[in-house]
């Protein structure tokens, strides 16, 4: 018998998952699709149900975690690491945005919220142990949390500098991510670069440093949670990797992904402000850019639901300096005018990528210089902040000097 899973919206039923031999299909429960208030849950899964071949299987396979952190989640739950059904259906029941997955059947409507008391102490100890903490936690009671991506992190509710691990179904409203063992003061860089773009982008997720022994744990708001009448909801998203209908495996333009004018075109389709969305992103990318971000991919974008079937561009997240790591690529996820290198950038560059995304070229040569202004004006003032919050660090230099360095490169080439 073919095994089969409910995707709800807040009390309503969607549709359903079922397990094929390629991987898993989706159908609309005939209920939603007849209710004048329904809305497709992605662009790349229509309410008609003409879906292109595998659709279903990369919108869905998209929430769930990649690389060492599923390695070690499938490994402690006994399945296949390429299982998607499986793994959807074990920890399916708070992913991003606002659908949730449950097994056929299984109870889901609950009076209130449960969550359990969490200390950053013990997350502390078992990052130390060498376990994967994402892994450690889910699945044990009540326990069904997702989050795309291979960072090792653990999706919570914070509540009066208190954390909480969500049971029960209850939803998460912050993102909580550990230190890397690969890349030193991760946590820092992402909150240092977050406060700079929060200085220059329209929307930015909120984010904060914790503090243990010394050690920073980074912990961003979720911008896909809002509270309603005092109670925690679920608001629906989308990543462009699923809204485009490409895997995770192709989220930079280099594996087969969607070019950054395609990302364009389709905002300017699906946002209800295409003008300040569009000026938005054109923003962003010249932010990564200027701050050695490339790790800029389709995932790290996304389009927000405001109400049904009405779509903005989603506040920014995952900002990071990756240039201050020497065995990260400087290879851009999404090229600028053919060029993927960060550090070759020139006008003629940005000028190819404006006429691509249909925007004045010197509208977008002015973009940069003022990008790059704001940055230089805001970095000492949010490097005071930080200094006074959490004292120093060396990711602050670190990425003040890929920020020089970059800025300058851009200028000198902005006239080539």
């Amino acid at each position: 018998m073919t095994e089969t899973l409910d995707v709800f919206f807040e009390k309503d039923l969607v549709g359903r998952i079922r397990e094929e031999s390629e991987g898993l299909s989706f159908q609309y429960d005939v209920n939603w699709t007849s209710n004048p208030k329904s809305f497709a849950i992605s662009a790349s899964l229509p309410l008609s149900g003409n879906f292109a071949p595998h659709a279903a299987k990369r919108f869905f396979a998209n929430f769930l975690p990649e690389g060492d952190v599923r390695a070690a989640i499938t490994r402690k739950l006994g399945i296949s690491i390429s299982n998607d059904f499986s793994l959807l259906k074990e920890i399916g029941g708070d992913c991003a945005g606002a659908l949730e997955i449950r097994p056929q059947g299984s109870h889901f409507h609950r009076d209130g919220d449960f969550y359990r008391g969490l200390s950053l102490a013990k997350i502390w100890e078992t990052w130390k142990s060498g376990a994967d903490v994402f892994a450690t936690y889910n699945r044990d009671g009540d326990i069904r949390l997702s989050l795309a991506g291979a960072q090792d992190k653990l999706p919570v509710y914070y509540r009066d500098g208190k954390l909480y691990l969500p049971q029960a179904g209850a939803p998460s409203s912050h993102i909580l991510k550990l230190p890397s063992r690969h890349f030193k003061y991760l946590p820092e860089n992402e909150c240092l670069s977050g406060w700079l773009a929060a200085g220059l982008l329209a929307d930015v997720a909120d984010i904060e440093l914790l503090t243990h022994e010394k050690t920073h744990f980074a912990l961003i708001a979720r911008y896909d949670r809002a509270n309603i009448d005092n109670s925690l909801k679920r608001l629906h998203q989308e990543d462009f990797c699923q809204a485009l209908g490409f895997s995770h495996q192709s989220k930079y333009e280099n594996d087969n992904g969607p070019d950054i004018s395609r990302v364009f075109d389709f905002l300017s389709e699906r946002s209800d402000n295409v003008t300040q969305d569009i000026a938005s992103l054109i923003d962003w990318l010249i932010f990564n850019v200027a701050i050695g971000n490339c790790d800029n991919h389709a995932k790290n974008i996304s389009l927000l639901m405001t109400s049904p079937n009405h779509w903005r561009l989603a506040p920014f997240y995952d900002l990071v300096s990756t240039r201050v790591y020497k065995s990260i690529s400087k290879n851009l996820a999404f090229s600028i005018g053919g060029s993927r290198d960060s550090g070759t950038i020139t006008g003629t560059h940005w000028s190819r990528l404006a006429e691509s995304i249909q925007v004045s070229p010197k509208l977008v040569h002015q973009r940069v210089e003022y990008v790059l202004e704001i940055l230089q004006a805001n970095f000492p003032t949010v490097q005071r902040t930080f200094k006074e919050i959490h004292g120093p660090s060396p990711a602050l230099s670190l990425v003040r000097g890929v920020l020089d360095s970059q800025s300058k490169r851009l200028l000198s080439q902005l006239r080539k």
